[in-house]
């Protein structure tokens, strides 16, 4: 199934004249209330992904954002990082999950920098990664892909 997703970008007020109407106090207010709003669930989003997914819905922080519903969840199985997928609306979230096993630990401490391995030419051919964090990334990505 194709899905329709609007990836959703916070963006910064920008400073416009004082005859704007986009400048009026209830607009500024509601842009900024918005903004508040989608970092709010992006946290929720964050905190819940620490959970294994049958055990979100009954979290306290589900109830915080009703519309976040868990899609799935993949872990990469050598860095044990992880990653879980909610759909929100019109919105499709992936909040990869923090440190939180003694291998992603291991992971965060191959800080060694190593070239970027992408298949992309948006790098530098001098492009410089974290060593484990590319791993795990990396791993996760072909995980994640075919679940977008």
């Amino acid at each position: 199934i194709k899905r329709n997703i609007r990836i959703t970008r916070l963006h910064a007020q920008s400073k416009r004249s004082e005859a704007s109407p986009a400048n009026t106090p209830n607009n500024i207010n509601n842009n900024n209330n918005n903004d508040i709003n989608q970092l709010l669930t992006l946290c929720y989003a964050s905190s819940l992904s620490y959970l294994p997914i049958n055990s979100i819905a009954s979290s306290k922080y589900a109830s915080k954002v009703p519309t976040l519903k868990p899609i799935t969840q993949v872990v990469e199985p050598k860095t044990e990082s992880g990653a879980t997928i909610f759909e929100c609306e019109d919105r499709i979230i992936v909040a990869f999950r923090g440190s939180a096993t003694l291998k992603n630990f291991a992971t965060n401490l191959r800080f060694q920098l190593t070239p970027m391995s992408s298949s992309s030419s948006r790098f530098d051919t001098d492009a410089r990664a974290h060593e484990g964090f590319q791993e795990a990334a990396k791993g996760l990505w072909e995980r994640l892909e075919p679940q977008l």
